[in-house]
């Protein structure tokens, strides 16, 4: 768990943020059995690729994280878009920086906070 709201370091590289909304977290680390950041929003917010990248896994209802998305970037990061309400995008698709590739989702128990 990383001190504060800020996000964990993520080498020197500029990513750009995965929502048009202000980088404002809820929680860092560990929630509901997930690590990662929690990013308020709302639903149908698109959420966009940090960078360049292929898409290496795309499924519909996976496990706990619901619809989840992997992208591997060129610089060996993976970035993971989780609890989508709808993936845009399909393994094996390449993604540029800032492209859509899917959109938030809201239910009561976990109000519009995608997983990254």
């Amino acid at each position: 768990m990383y001190p504060g709201n800020s996000a964990p370091p993520i080498q020197s590289k500029q990513y750009k943020w995965p929502l048009e909304r202000s980088p404002k977290l809820n929680q860092v680390g560990y929630n509901n059995f997930k690590n990662g950041v929690n990013i308020p929003a709302k639903l149908g917010d698109p959420i966009v690729a940090i960078d360049n990248g292929i898409v290496i896994f795309s499924e519909k209802k996976f496990a706990d994280y619901g619809n989840l998305i992997l992208v591997q970037h060129s610089d060996d990061v993976i970035s993971v878009y989780g609890n989508n309400y709808s993936n845009y995008v399909k393994k094996g698709q390449t993604v540029k920086k800032g492209q859509a590739t899917c959109c938030c989702r809201r239910n009561k128990r976990e109000p519009a906070t995608p997983i990254f």
